[in-house]
C-alpha cells in the first residue's frame, strides 16, 4: 500500500507542475530541476490560490529528493487543493485508474506477466516435441487367410484374440497402404 500512496504522490507532483505552469508556463516539466526562482513562483501560486505557505525547507526535502516516506497528510491535502482538488483523498480517488494503469505497466509488474506466460510457452514446446517424436507410425498389410492376397477393402473386420479373455471384435475404417505381400 506504501509504494502505491508513493506513486500517488509522483502523481501529484505532475499535478503541481501543469498548475505552475498555467500561471508560469516557462518553468520546467521536472519538479527535481526546479532552483530559486521557481519555487518563489510556486511558493507564490500557492499563497495566491490555497492562501497558505509551503517552505523552502520542506520543498527540498520532499518535492527535490525521492524518498520512501510520504510528507504529512496536512501537505498532501494542501497540494491537492493547489492542483484542484478537494484535498488528498479526493486526488486519489479521482486517480485510481491512472495509478492502476501505470501498475500495470510498470516493468517490474510485467515481468510478473511475462515470465510465467514464456515457461508455459516453452513447456507447451517441449510437450509437443516429445509427443512428435516419441509418435511411432506402424503399417499393417492385411492378408487372406486362403490365398495370402493382400486385402483391399476398406471396410475391414478384425477380431482380437487374448488369452482367458473374450475376442475383441473391431471395425477398422482406415486409411490402408497396400503393398503386395509375396510368401
Amino acid at each position: 500500500m506504501r509504494d502505491k500512496d508513493l506513486q500517488y504522490f509522483e502523481l501529484l507532483k505532475k499535478e503541481i507542475v501543469k498548475t505552475l505552469k498555467k500561471s508560469f508556463p516557462g518553468v520546467s516539466d521536472k519538479i527535481e530541476e526546479w532552483k530559486g526562482q521557481t519555487i518563489l513562483f510556486l511558493q507564490e501560486d500557492v499563497l495566491d490560490k490555497v492562501k497558505e505557505n509551503i517552505s523552502e525547507k520542506w520543498f527540498y526535502n520532499h518535492m527535490k529528493t525521492r524518498s520512501n516516506k510520504l510528507p504529512r497528510v496536512d501537505m498532501l491535502n494542501l497540494l491537492s487543493r493547489y492542483s484542484g482538488y478537494a484535498d488528498w483523498q479526493d486526488f486519489t480517488f479521482k486517480n485510481q485508474v491512472k495509478i492502476t494503469s501505470f501498475i500495470i505497466n510498470d516493468k517490474s509488474n510485467r515481468m510478473f506477466i511475462i515470465v510465467p506466460l514464456l515457461v508455459v510457452l516453452i513447456l507447451g514446446i517441449i510437450y509437443l516435441l516429445f509427443k512428435i517424436l516419441s509418435m511411432k507410425e506402424y503399417q499393417f498389410c492385411f492378408v487372406s487367410a486362403d490365398d495370402f492376397s493382400a486385402i483391399t477393402s476398406d471396410n475391414t473386420q478384425i477380431e482380437i484374440l487374448s488369452d482367458s479373455e473374450s475376442p475383441m471384435n473391431l471395425k477398422l475404417i482406415l486409411f490402408i497402404q497396400l503393398r503386395h505381400w509375396k510368401g
